[in-house]
């Protein structure tokens, strides 16, 4: 992680879907009668920023300062969402509130620290004409003072094509750096752009072919490279580390790290 003075005085745009996460604690004592499923006893609840809240959150964490731009729904957990970003120094004007959608929860029932169930509420369809021109227009006002754009791409609505290709235009002509987490359904709409970080599975399904080993995420990153605008692809593997593949230079591998208490 880099240190926090990197950071100070560095201003991010994140674009994205927020989510609203939601976990439940409780215990399991017993069978239902009613059905042969665990029964849990609630003992606490908690909620965090997720999708790009989470990643803005990080942003913060390290130091820097974050616009935020995004579209929740006319309900509590948006209201939340603004509350958070109020509280935490950032301007919930760049929450645009559509009625007509719900704000994304994912709610998980956990017993014991293993999660047991998920329930996803949320509207995955693509914003409508005048959302996503909001959108366009927002994020031209706040790259004027920005210094790089982060892209979380949940598939939840909020990233699409038209108002995205815009977005990436206008930070390319100020030369900001661009960093997109992606989602496959929308993978040629992510240039151009600085980095892409698909995981292992999105690598594979962009790429069309299997990855097992390191040669494998290697080949599948310079068909990305071929396949869209992009300065470098990073591949994310989970407990194999991550892979990161420049249009021009040596690939770089970087090893996972075991961390005490983390699951």
């Amino acid at each position: 992680m880099a240190p926090r003075a990197s950071w100070a005085g560095k201003r991010l745009v994140v674009i994205g879907d927020v989510l609203l996460d939601r976990y439940l604690h409780g215990r399991v004592e017993r069978i239902s009668p009613e059905a042969p499923v665990p029964v849990v006893r609630l003992e606490g609840e908690e909620e965090r920023p997720g999708g790009a809240a989470n990643v803005a959150a990080n942003v913060l964490a390290l130091g820097g300062q974050v616009d935020l731009l995004s579209v929740i729904g006319d309900d509590a957990a948006g209201q939340r969402l603004r509350r958070w970003c109020s509280d935490s120094g950032i301007d919930p004007a760049g929450l645009r509130i559509d009625s007509r959608r719900p704000t994304p929860v994912k709610t998980r029932v956990l017993s014991r620290h293993q999660q047991m169930i998920r329930l996803d509420q949320e509207d995955d369809t693509p914003l409508d004409g005048e959302t996503g021109a909001w959108l366009e227009s927002a994020a031209e006002r706040v790259l004027a003072g920005a210094d790089g754009v982060i892209v979380s791409d949940y598939a939840k609505g909020v990233i699409g094509s038209r108002s995205l290709g815009g977005i990436l235009r206008r930070a390319r002509q100020r030369s900001l750096p661009v960093v997109i987490d992606p989602k496959i359904r929308n993978f040629d709409a992510y240039q151009p752009a600085t980095v892409i970080t698909p995981n292992q599975a999105e690598a594979a399904a962009a790429a069309g072919r299997e990855i097992r080993e390191m040669d494998d995420a290697r080949l599948a990153a310079g068909r990305i490279l071929e396949r869209l605008e992009v300065e470098a692809v990073l591949i994310t593997r989970g407990e194999h580390g991550m892979l990161l593949v420049p249009r021009r230079g040596a690939p770089t591998t970087i090893p996972a790290r075991a961390r005490a208490g983390m699951v």
